[in-house]
């Protein structure tokens, strides 16, 4: 059996056995190997640089002015982006207004008109009849009116 990666290594000549022994005694100074190596390294001077209270007291108030600044800046974009938006809706709701009253003609808005009444109408007496029929008078209810 030959291996697809490498042609000239055959996998069937690599013993199975003993592949992965350690020698003998490997362990049992490993940690005073590890520790003598440890202590021969040079000890570099540490690279932490402290910063005074007096100086984090003022990054901090510097740190909260451009926060400020930042979310005052925002929201003054938005504010004004809302009020231009109101104003052209206002002028906008005219123009759209005549657009749509100029589309109907006067036998369209008379039918509409018409059935909006008697839509009233007909809520008007199913309001009066389910309190007929929960009891209350019928002249109580005119004289209410």
């Amino acid at each position: 059996m030959k291996n697809q990666n490498h042609p000239n290594i055959k996998i069937d000549k690599i013993p199975k056995e003993g592949m992965f022994k350690v020698p003998d005694g490997y362990f049992e100074n490993l940690s005073d190997r590890i520790l003598t190596k440890v202590k021969t390294l040079p000890i570099e001077a540490s690279k932490v640089r402290i910063i005074p209270y007096s100086r984090r007291r003022l990054l901090r108030i510097a740190a909260t002015i451009a926060g400020f600044i930042i979310l005052s800046f925002a929201g003054y974009q938005i504010f004004q982006k809302t009020q231009k938006n109101d104003l052209l809706s206002q002028a906008d709701a005219y123009d759209v207004a005549d657009y749509y009253v100029s589309e109907f003609d006067e036998r369209t808005l008379m039918i509409s008109a018409l059935e909006s009444e008697q839509e009233a109408k007909m809520e008007s007496e199913a309001m009066i009849n389910f309190l007929v029929d929960e009891g209350i008078e019928e002249e109580t209810l005119l004289q209410a009116l």
